[in-house]
């Protein structure tokens, strides 16, 4: 199918294919992107998903851990925040206070996909994908979902 044109141009021979043939090669080119890049957005959300359900059960196993070394203590101090961080700012370190390794944040402007960001002392975001962000509360020494109803379910 695939016929190489010789031109003979100035002199000299000029091998190249035919506009139709271009236009196919496009056309195919096009045809696979379309039905391959939904499905790369839905692995990279699938991915988001996953990280956000082992962010949440490392927080909230170290805000398990926390308690229970109060308890043990016998100080009965309450865990107030989970970090000293800065509040929506880029590359900050959160949860600091309940586990052992940081997480950095991103911001509300560069909502960076899969990341968590400081929306208060208390309030965290994580964008799930780039229309879909989840809000979290901490209250009463646990992590809360306050997003749609349907997410929070998704993420239990």
């Amino acid at each position: 199918m695939l016929k190489i044109l010789q031109i003979n141009y100035q002199g000299f021979n000029i091998k190249a294919f035919s506009l139709l043939e271009i236009i196919i090669a496009i056309i195919l080119i096009v045809l696979i992107t379309s039905f391959a890049l939904p499905k790369y957005n839905a692995i990279i959300d699938s991915s988001n998903l996953s990280l956000l359900k082992s962010d949440l059960s490392l927080i909230q196993s170290g805000i398990e851990q926390k308690k229970t070394i109060n308890t043990l203590l016998s100080n009965g101090d309450k865990i107030e925040n989970l970090d000293y961080s800065a509040i929506d700012k880029i590359n900050e370190k959160l949860f600091t206070k309940v586990i052992e390794f940081s997480i950095t944040s991103t911001d509300t402007k560069e909502k960076k996909l899969g990341k968590w960001s400081k929306i208060s002392d208390n309030s965290y975001e994580f964008y799930l994908s780039s229309s879909k962000s989840i809000l979290f509360l901490y209250e009463n020494e646990k992590m809360l979902c306050k997003s749609e109803e349907d997410i929070c379910k998704e993420i239990r």
